[in-house]
């Protein structure tokens, strides 16, 4: 049993490595998200102050983890199809949730850069519990997330267009409803509907155990987002095929 799962530790190790090579090779993917951590910092205190930068604090974690399985995971899995890596791993000994959780590992990076610079800063603010509590919604949501990368990668016929459909559903899910900004400021018919949406459902998550919002019940947004998750495995065992077909 042990070999067993130092071999798999061995194997998830290896495609994280290989698929990490792109950040690797060309770390100003790190530089690029610490200034656009700083930068939404300083234009939310502006706007804001502390409670302002809260609200970057939980967006833009839950924003990162969003990313992380839509748009690494889905653009991995279709960049692998297009170089025929992923003929290699279906034929060796690696599983699909070997492959999947390597890959999720390789773009983490991501997320552990936002949290250390959040980390930080609420330090500094006083808002130490509320990244915490960020950190960990984000995590719930990381399933979620994955399983919609993987959705797309092969629901998507043409490889080379998964990127466009990746991209523009991060955009949209994460910068245009409520993720870096309250809620609250939307008409009550809006402020239900846009809680349903599993970015706002997170954030909203984060918020409220943080005591930064108070309009929803936690036990309500954790299984609104579980539900999303339930759906998305559903679908995800009907669309992910793990074969050379």
């Amino acid at each position: 049993m042990t070999n067993d799962l130092l071999r798999a530790l061995r194997m998830m190790v290896g495609v994280a490595r290989l698929e990490s090579a792109w950040i690797t090779r060309q770390p100003m993917w790190i530089i690029q998200d610490i200034f656009m951590v700083i930068s939404l910092s300083i234009i939310l205190w502006a706007w804001g102050g502390v409670r302002g930068v809260s609200y970057v604090i939980t967006g833009y974690i839950v924003a990162t983890a969003f990313g992380l399985g839509v748009n690494i995971v889905g653009q991995s899995m279709g960049w692998s199809r297009v170089i025929k890596t992923l003929e290699l791993y279906i034929a060796s000994p690696i599983t699909p949730r070997i492959f999947i959780v390597a890959t999720t590992l390789s773009g983490a990076v991501f997320l552990v850069t936002s949290f250390t610079l959040f980390l930080v800063l609420g330090l500094l603010l006083g808002q130490v519990k509320l990244v915490i509590y960020s950190f960990t919604s984000a995590l719930l949501l990381t399933p979620l997330s994955v399983l919609l990368g993987l959705i797309i990668a092969f629901y998507v016929k043409k490889p080379g267009n998964i990127s466009a459909i990746t991209n523009p559903v991060v955009s949209i899910l994460t910068l245009l409803p409520p993720v870096l900004y309250p809620v609250s400021v939307l008409p009550e018919p809006l402020r239900h509907i846009a809680v349903i949406i599993p970015t706002v459902t997170a954030a909203e998550l984060a918020r409220t155990l943080g005591g930064v919002e108070t309009v929803y019940n936690p036990v309500l947004l954790a299984v609104i987002l579980l539900t999303w998750t339930l759906i998305a495995f559903i679908i995800a065992n009907r669309v992910v095929k793990w074969s050379l077909e």
